[in-house]
């Protein structure tokens, strides 16, 4: 529970320049790490149990606000893992199924002083998911366990996000 547990260091001055509190929670399911960098190292993302806080290297690393001023990507309903494009300033966040809401999707685009929903997917009856970005950026697999009615038996649903494409179109793959 000390607030400067993690510490970012600039290398070429030996200065720290931002601390933070080790996260005190796993969730269900969550993935480790806690704090990712994105791909060009301008960014770094920290997530919390119900949301995103993406801080800026460029600007003393304070959080990037949406167009309302709010600095944390809010996830009410919890959060189970997120991860960059491995070549864009782009997100992605998986929330979980919880009560009669349905598990989503959302993929964020990064930019200076804004952040922008680019894409996002409900999913019903999904019991386990993961993301997996294509090494070149262009493509999200959402890998999902959609389970049937009963919730006895599931099936391997492979969402595949279009990201570079205008709309970000999804192709659904059921594997049978």
């Amino acid at each position: 529970k000390d607030p400067d547990s993690i510490k970012v260091w600039h290398i070429a001055t030996g200065e720290c320049v931002k601390t933070f509190m080790t996260p005190s929670f796993m969730p269900r399911g969550g993935e480790f790490p806690h704090f990712l960098w994105s791909s060009d190292g301008r960014y770094l993302a920290r997530m919390t149990e119900t949301a995103i806080h993406v801080h800026d290297s460029k600007h003393g690393f304070d959080c990037v606000p949406d167009d309302k001023g709010k600095k944390a990507i809010k996830f009410p309903d919890g959060l189970q893992g997120f991860d960059w494009s491995p070549s864009q300033n782009i997100i992605s966040a998986w929330i979980p199924e919880k009560d009669n809401v349905p598990a989503r999707l959302v993929i964020l685009e990064i930019k200076e002083n804004s952040r922008v929903e680019i894409a996002g997917k409900n999913l019903f009856n999904v019991r386990d998911a993961s993301m997996h970005w294509q090494p070149e950026g262009k493509f999200l697999c959402v890998k999902a366990m959609r389970m049937s009615r009963s919730k006895k038996t599931g099936q391997v649903h492979l969402e595949i996000f279009r990201v570079m494409e205008k709309n970000v179109p999804v192709e659904t793959v059921e594997i049978k």
